[in-house]
């Protein structure tokens, strides 16, 4: 009796936290909701550049046809079910309407510079020199 009551607990405590998911940047965690309950938003034009883009589920290579069809080409994977990716011409309704995309947003200049250098460049004299490591993309 007391286990079913502990399984029971557990079940409605995991359907609470269900809902969200997180894309951990090392700069930001970004909250995601389910998709079903985000706003229905119109973009107007077509768009180009870097985005995060979340799946409901582990990533399936399945996908990445339909995805190139819609012009997103994946760059870097990132925790959880996320990528940037980069977009050319892209209709950003149609992509979120596909079944397996729960979330799609700008990869915005400031989760591109690690907080550790933002920090240490604010601190330091402009003669100092402060050593970074730099990723470069193809696709940038």
């Amino acid at each position: 009796m007391l286990f079913a009551a502990f399984v029971g607990f557990f079940c409605v405590l995991s359907g609470a936290f269900a809902e969200n998911k997180t894309i951990r940047l090392k700069n930001e965690h970004i909250v995601t909701p389910e998709k079903a309950s985000q706003p229905k938003v119109r973009h107007q034009a077509k768009v180009s550049g870097l985005y995060l883009l979340q799946f409901n589920g582990h990533f399936s290579k399945d996908w990445e046809q339909t995805l190139a069809t819609a012009g997103v080409r994946l760059a870097r994977y990132v925790p959880e079910d996320a990528f940037i990716c980069h977009l050319g011409n892209s209709d950003l309704d149609a992509i979120e309407a596909l079944p397996f995309v729960r979330w799609v947003g700008e990869y915005r200049p400031d989760h591109k510079i690690h907080s550790t250098v933002r920090n240490s460049s604010l601190k330091k004299a402009a003669n100092d020199s402060l050593d970074v490591s730099v990723l470069l993309s193809p696709l940038a």
